[in-house]
C-alpha cells in the first residue's frame, strides 16, 4: 500500500450512526479480526479477546441494556423535541441518541456487534525483572494495546466497505456486570469498547479538522506557538456544533 492509499482509507473512516439492514459475511467479520489481531501491544502481550454477537436475541437483550443506562431524561426532556432550544447539552445528545421512538434505533439495523475485551491477567508478560516497576504503569500499557487493536478493527472495515460505529458505554462497570454473564465473558476480562457494525445507510460529509500548524511543533517552539485558551474555546464551539450536525445525518 502506497501513502495515499494509507491516507485515502483513513479519510474514509467514518463513524455511522445509521445502518441499512443486511448480512455481513463471516468472512468479512474474519478479516476484520485478523486484521485487529496485528496491532501493537506494550511488550507483545496481545491482551485481547474479540466477542463477535450475530444473534438477534443477544443483540436485543445488549441493546436494552445499554438504553437502560444511558444517562436519564430529566422530566421535561421527556416530551420536547431533541431540537428545541430549552434541552439541556446532555438530555439534548441522550434524545439525539435515542431517535424519535426513544430507543436505540441504528442499533436494530445493524447485524454484528464486536466487543473488544481486554485480560489484564497479560501483564504476566511483562518482562520479569521489570515487571514490579511497570506494573504501576501496565493501565496505561493496557489501554493503548486495545485502542490500537480497535483502530485496526475500524481501518479494515472501512476497506470493506462496512459502517462502524463505537459504543464506549460498553465500559460502564453497571453495563459490563450484566453483559458478560449474558455472553459467558470471564469475570477476569474488562470490557474496552464495542463495534457496532453494517453497511452505511448515511452518507459522510468532509470532516472538520483543526489546522495542521496549530497541532505540530518543532523542537523548543515556546508556549506561544500552541493554542491560546480563547482558540481552544473557539474550536469546541465548532467542533460541538459540527457533531451535533452529523448526529442529525447519521454519520460523523
Amino acid at each position: 500500500m502506497v501513502y495515499e492509499e494509507l491516507l485515502a482509507l483513513v479519510k474514509k473512516r467514518r463513524t455511522f450512526r445509521k445502518f441499512k439492514p443486511g448480512r455481513i459475511p463471516d468472512e468479512d467479520i474474519d478479516k476484520i479480526i485478523e486484521v485487529a489481531r496485528w496491532a501493537p501491544s506494550g511488550f507483545n502481550t496481545q491482551p485481547w479477546d474479540f466477542v463477535v454477537v450475530k444473534r438477534d436475541d443477544l443483540r436485543e437483550k445488549i441493546i436494552g441494556i445499554l438504553q437502560e443506562n444511558l444517562p436519564p431524561l430529566s422530566k421535561e426532556a421527556k416530551d420536547t423535541p431533541a431540537n428545541s432550544g430549552s434541552l439541556n447539552p446532555v438530555d439534548k445528545l441522550v434524545k439525539r441518541i435515542l431517535g424519535t421512538k426513544g430507543v436505540l434505533e441504528p442499533f436494530y439495523d445493524a447485524p454484528v456487534f464486536i466487543i473488544l475485551y481486554g485480560d489484564p491477567r497479560a501483564r504476566v508478560g511483562l518482562p520479569p525483572g521489570e515487571r514490579t516497576k511497570l506494573n504501576e504503569h501496565y493501565k496505561f500499557i493496557f489501554d493503548a494495546s486495545l485502542a490500537n487493536a480497535f483502530m485496526y478493527m475500524h481501518l479494515a472495515a472501512a476497506s470493506l466497505g462496512i459502517a462502524a460505529q463505537w459504543w464506549t458505554r460498553i465500559r460502564v462497570p453497571e453495563v459490563q456486570a450484566k453483559i458478560k454473564p449474558l455472553l459467558g465473558v470471564p469475570d477476569e476480562l474488562v470490557a474496552f469498547d464495542m463495534m457496532v457494525l453494517g453497511y452505511p445507510g448515511a452518507v459522510s460529509r468532509p470532516k472538520l479538522l483543526r489546522p495542521k500548524h496549530k497541532m505540530v511543533h518543532i523542537d523548543d517552539c515556546g508556549a506561544e506557538d500552541y493554542r491560546t485558551d480563547e482558540e481552544v474555546r473557539d474550536f469546541a464551539k465548532r467542533t460541538r456544533a459540527w457533531t451535533i450536525g452529523q448526529h442529525r445525518r447519521a454519520c460523523r
